[in-house]
């Protein structure tokens, strides 16, 4: 009897090493799983898998995790701010923007010399047009817009960005310079032509490349005419039926002008 309790005893002793056995060797796995995870090389690569398959939010989830467990290297360090910038941006709403602009911005302060650093300029750029205004309202980001992306070719003078750097500032320009026409056009229809022709010469003057300068070519020639200035009215009303023999103006233009003969 004494035997076979000796007997189980041994048996439950050793059923209870067994378990602990098999948690300390079940912990031990998921430990250095977690460590593994806890890398910051493997979640700064996951946060560009989740870029990829349009999972912003977690991106940014799991990059503010990294530097938790290990010291961030100087080689990682910028390519995380980048990416964080990156998801931010591709959430595009107004305040992710704003942080994106922010993000982008303090990596071409402090890693000027990167080789993406002509990218996070042009980026800044994108940001701020990203948060302009349609042309019936205030222009101010679209100003600020221009200015970032005239410096990209100061970051690098054969950047691959210039070229879209250089399209997106006749975009904008694009934008004030119907904003100014819009403005113009209000001052025509309340008969101020003085104040009309003045945004509308200066349209002409500083977006030489507006693409629909026929338009301003026929308010201002009409509001010269209405100015009793004739010649130069006429200057410009002349310049639609030529060079715009298709557009609607053209036949505006000449409708005047035969009203003029």
């Amino acid at each position: 009897m004494i035997h076979n309790c000796c007997k189980r005893g041994f048996f439950c002793q050793a059923s209870i090493l067994l378990i602990i056995l098999m948690m300390l060797t079940v912990g031990g796995c998921g430990s250095k799983k977690k460590q593994a995870l806890r890398s910051n090389d493997d979640i700064y690569k996951g946060a560009l898998q989740n870029i990829e398959r349009g999972k912003m939010r977690s991106a940014l989830t799991l990059m503010k995790s990294i530097g938790v467990s290990e010291e961030v290297s100087k080689d990682l360090a910028p390519l995380i701010l980048l990416a964080t910038a990156d998801a931010d941006f591709y959430l595009e709403d107004l305040m992710s923007m704003a942080d994106a602009a922010k993000s982008y911005s303090e990596f071409v302060t402090f890693y000027s010399d990167h080789t993406m650093a002509d990218y996070a300029q042009f980026q800044i750029g994108m940001c701020y047009y990203k948060l302009t205004n349609t042309p019936e309202n205030d222009q101010e980001q679209t100003f600020k817009a221009i200015e970032e992306f005239k410096k990209v070719k100061f970051m690098r003078s054969d950047s691959p960005f210039i070229r879209a750097a250089d399209g997106m500032i006749k975009k904008c320009e694009d934008k004030i310079a119907e904003h100014e026409f819009l403005i113009g056009q209000f001052y025509y229809k309340k008969k101020s032509y003085s104040a009309a022709a003045e945004r509308f010469r200066g349209i002409l003057n500083s977006y030489v490349t507006y693409h629909e300068k026929e338009k301003v070519y026929y308010y201002l020639g009409d509001s010269l005419l209405k100015m009793d200035n004739s010649s130069e009215g006429k200057i410009y009303l002349d310049k639609i039926v030529s060079d715009y023999p298709k557009s609607k103006y053209a036949r505006y233009a000449s409708e005047v002008l035969g009203r003029i003969k």
